[in-house]
């Protein structure tokens, strides 16, 4: 069993074309806040934060919780095996093995600009962890129902699984995270790179790839709020390189 026709799904880019974002997505990040807001900033919540952080290897890169979805009898059989609970690597000969399973910090809970970034962070480590293990869970944990891009990337790697393929993932860094506070939401500018990622079909065949990111800071616009119900940040959408207007 073979894969659809190579889609550009998990590179920064290819994230971003899997939402189909109702419409002009594009400014509708900043659209939706105006719309929140009355048509402009809350005077007394607008404030801008700014934190810089070095990158790191996501959570995904220690060993935890196994989880390889589905990958072909023949594939697994090739497949390295690491030593007890080790983390494995996904490559042709099959899918990653002992993926770690990203906890969701204390701080995604407080109505803090801190919550705000944790929370941000704690989404990618979720996308890392779908990408290499076809859980959706962590990333649904921290998503609104709404959010078009979570749903749509969630049914891309379900169905790369689901015939038996499997994607080594682009371990998504931030390397910064800007935010502007606007009422009930708060609009994340965030500069990330990747690793080299590609995906493979149920007998090992690399059928995607994209070259690493790593030198650079590529723009996204992730678009969250503080639930009070759910006590917690989620975020509603995310956008690559959004513009304004």
């Amino acid at each position: 069993m073979t894969l659809p026709a190579p889609r550009r799904t998990l590179r920064r880019r290819r994230l971003a074309r899997t939402g189909a974002l109702s419409g002009a997505l594009s400014g509708a990040l900043l659209l939706a806040l105006t719309a929140c807001a009355g048509g402009g900033a809350d005077s007394g919540a607008s404030s801008a934060s700014t934190t810089t952080t070095a990158p790191a290897a996501s959570s995904t890169s220690a060993a935890a919780s196994s989880s390889t979805g589905g990958a072909s009898a023949s594939a697994s059989d090739a497949t390295t095996t690491g030593a007890a609970g080790e983390y494995v690597p996904a490559s042709s000969k099959g899918p990653a093995q002992n993926v770690p399973k990203p906890v969701m910090p204390a701080a995604v809970k407080e109505n803090t600009p801190e919550g705000a970034e944790a929370a941000v962070k704690y989404w990618w480590e979720a996308v890392n962890y779908l990408q290499q293990t076809n859980d959706p869970e962590p990333l649904k944990s921290i998503s609104m129902e709404e959010c078009n891009l979570c749903s749509a990337h969630i049914k891309t790697i379900k169905r790369i699984y689901g015939d038996g393929g499997w994607a080594t993932g682009e371990n998504f860094a931030v390397n910064s995270v800007s935010m502007e506070k606007k009422k009930d939401f708060t609009l994340a500018t965030v500069a990330i790179s990747t690793d080299d990622s590609a995906t493979f079909n149920a007998d090992g065949v690399k059928v995607d790839q994209a070259p690493a990111d790593a030198g650079t800071d590529a723009p996204w616009g992730v678009l969250l709020k503080f639930d009070s119900n759910k006590g917690q940040w989620v975020v509603r959408e995310a956008e690559y390189d959004f513009q304004e207007g």
